[in-house]
């Protein structure tokens, strides 16, 4: 009921079950005990600022269960109960884990990595794929520990130990644009554009 004519952005499953809802308006957590019934659930609702701060664009549940999320306004994470902001002041639009426990987070001002205590700036990546700032949409690890990068110049992929791989047609006039990548249960790596 709280989030009633709120447009929902994104939706994650914690290992417990319950599910965490993202919003223009806010995060929702709907504890799982309230799933398995028909009518309204009942849910928690979380602002993490005014404005640009409260607009939730991603969504991560880390393998260790912390939940991070991405607005509009900033990075938080989930902690004692209450959201706590890690980067401020700057769009962060996707969140991925790497092998290491990592996070690869796509912002306003390109690839940033968080590695448990300290942001670390990529930004010089969007130069070495051929792109603006804002022309990488995500950042990838799959299970054999190659980054995969999708952006508005097509795919490319960085093998552990090695150079960039641009992956034909990219940057092709036209070519196809790349937002999310995703790895199945028999390993295939598959694409949205």
């Amino acid at each position: 009921q709280e989030l009633a004519g709120t447009s929902v952005s994104t939706i994650a499953e914690a290992a417990d079950g319950s599910l965490w809802i993202g919003t223009a308006s806010g995060l929702a957590h709907v504890p799982q005990r309230f799933l398995n019934q028909l009518g309204r659930a009942s849910s928690n609702l979380y602002h993490l600022g005014l404005g640009a701060k409260d607009n939730v664009a991603c969504l991560r549940i880390a393998r260790d269960g912390t939940v991070w999320v991405g607005t509009l306004g900033g990075l938080y994470r989930f902690d004692q109960g209450k959201f706590v902001c890690v980067i401020a002041d700057l769009w962060s639009s996707r969140i991925e884990e790497g092998s290491n426990g990592h996070l690869l987070i796509i912002t306003s001002l390109g690839l940033k990595e968080w590695d448990g205590t300290q942001i670390i700036d990529h930004s010089d990546l969007s130069r070495a794929l051929g792109v603006d700032l804002n022309g990488v949409f995500d950042a990838f690890e799959d299970r054999s520990g190659t980054i995969w990068y999708c952006g508005k110049a097509g795919i490319a992929r960085q093998r552990a130990g090695q150079s960039i791989e641009r992956i034909a047609p990219y940057g092709v006039r036209g070519g196809p644009v790349t937002f999310r990548a995703y790895q199945d249960s028999s390993g295939t790596v598959w694409f949205t554009g």
